[in-house]
């Protein structure tokens, strides 16, 4: 989880207090955390021409709060994947070329 907040940043106090009553054990534990700030991808990912879009979409697959992801259909429509469709894929083909990929992940 720590590897997490110091790649993306400690959640605000306002998704602590959502997880807070998420959470099988004292949410009092969250006051010690440390506190961490969300690390600039723009280094890693200087070969990106979208970066805004790449981020922010980054930024909602990742949200702490699982109510407040997006969902796969959503991301697919981001506009990070407007270029799918000049990639020569249709909708459906991409979906099932990203289930499939996403499978392929949980059963290695």
């Amino acid at each position: 989880m720590f590897a997490i907040f110091k790649v993306m940043g400690s959640p605000t106090q306002e998704e602590y207090d959502e997880l807070s009553m998420m959470v099988p054990f004292d949410p009092k534990i969250f006051k010690e955390f440390k506190h961490y700030k969300r690390q600039s991808f723009k280094e890693k990912f200087y070969y990106i021409q979208d970066y805004d879009n790449l981020m922010d979409l980054l930024l909602k697959i990742f949200a702490y709060i699982p109510s407040k992801r997006i969902t796969a259909a959503e991301a697919l429509k981001h506009p990070f994947f407007k270029d799918v469709k000049e990639w020569g894929f249709n909708q459906r083909e991409f979906e099932v070329y990203l289930a499939n990929w996403e499978f392929e992940m949980y059963v290695v």
